[in-house]
C-alpha cells in the first residue's frame, strides 16, 4: 500500500485537528459537492472512507485556523514583500518554518496558524500572479491546499512537507497585518454561530467621525492600518464600520 493509499496517514492529520476535503487523485479537484462548507469537512474518523488517495486541507476549518502563504513567483514575490518590510527568504529559513513542497522551481508554500479567519486574497502584478494570502472565502467557507503526499497533477510527484506539520507556527504579527491592510478590517470569519454585529448606533457614529476628522489620512501607512483594526474592533466588523475606515482613506 503506497502512503498516499494509507489512512493512517489522513488519520493522523484530522487527530492533529485538520479538516480534510477528498480530491481526485493527482488533481486539486475536490470531489465532494459543497466541499467548502464547513458541514462538508472531513473531520471525524468514521468519515475517513470518504478519502481514497488524495486530500486537501480546509484552512478555515481546522481546529486552529491555519493560513498559507503561498508563494507562485519566488523573485516578484520577495519584491513585493520586501517593500513591505517582510523578508521571504527570512520566512523559508526560519527555524520552525512549516512547508508544502510541491517540486516546482521559485514556488514555496508557508502553513501559519492564524487568530483569525481572513478572506483570501491574491497579490497580482501586470496579469501575473505573485502570491495569495490563504483561508476563508468571502461566502463564509473555506479554501483548501493539497496536502503531502497527494500527487502534484503536472510533476506526478507526491507532495512532500518540509518542517512538522504536528508545529505549525504563529502567523507573524507583520504578515497578517499586511494581509489585513489589503482586505480591509472586514473578515471573512467563517463560523457557522457567528452572531450578526449590533447596528452601529448614530451617538458612536458621530464620536467615531469626529475622532477621525483629528487623525490626517496622509500621515503614515502605519497610521491607517490602525485606525483600520481599531474601527474594526469598535464595530465588530460590520460593514458600517469598513465604510467610515474607506471613507477616511479616500
Amino acid at each position: 500500500m503506497s502512503q498516499s493509499n494509507n489512512p493512517r496517514t489522513w488519520e493522523a492529520y484530522m487527530e492533529n485537528g485538520m479538516a480534510l476535503t477528498p480530491l481526485r487523485p493527482g488533481t486539486k479537484a475536490a470531489t465532494l459537492e459543497g466541499w467548502s462548507k464547513r458541514e462538508n469537512a472531513v473531520n471525524k474518523l468514521g468519515d475517513l472512507g470518504k478519502i481514497n488517495g488524495s486530500a486537501g486541507v480546509l484552512l478555515a476549518f481546522c481546529r486552529t485556523p491555519l493560513m498559507s502563504l503561498d508563494i507562485d513567483n519566488r523573485p516578484l514575490a520577495d519584491e513585493w514583500l520586501q517593500e513591505r518590510g517582510i523578508n521571504l527568504d527570512g520566512l523559508l529559513s526560519k527555524p520552525g518554518a512549516v512547508q508544502i513542497d510541491s517540486g516546482r522551481e521559485r514556488r514555496a508554500k508557508l502553513l501559519y496558524k492564524t487568530p483569525e479567519v481572513m478572506r483570501t486574497h491574491k497579490i497580482i502584478d501586470e496579469g501575473v500572479t505573485v502570491l495569495e494570502f490563504r483561508c476563508g472565502d468571502s461566502k463564509g467557507g473555506s479554501v483548501q491546499d493539497v496536502l503531502p503526499p497527494s500527487i502534484h497533477p503536472d510533476t506526478g510527484e507526491p507532495y512532500k512537507w518540509k518542517g512538522d506539520w504536528r508545529l505549525i507556527p504563529e502567523v507573524p504579527t507583520e504578515l497578517l497585518a499586511v494581509w489585513k491592510s489589503h482586505v480591509g478590517p472586514r473578515l471573512a470569519v467563517v463560523e457557522a454561530e457567528q452572531p450578526e454585529p449590533e447596528p452601529l448606533s448614530d451617538t458612536d457614529r458621530v464620536r467615531i467621525v469626529d475622532a477621525l476628522t483629528r487623525i490626517e489620512p496622509g500621515n503614515s501607512y502605519d497610521t491607517w492600518l490602525e485606525v483600520g483594526m481599531a474601527l474594526h474592533d469598535k464595530t465588530a466588523g460590520s460593514d458600517a464600520g469598513f465604510e467610515l475606515w474607506d471613507r477616511w482613506s479616500a
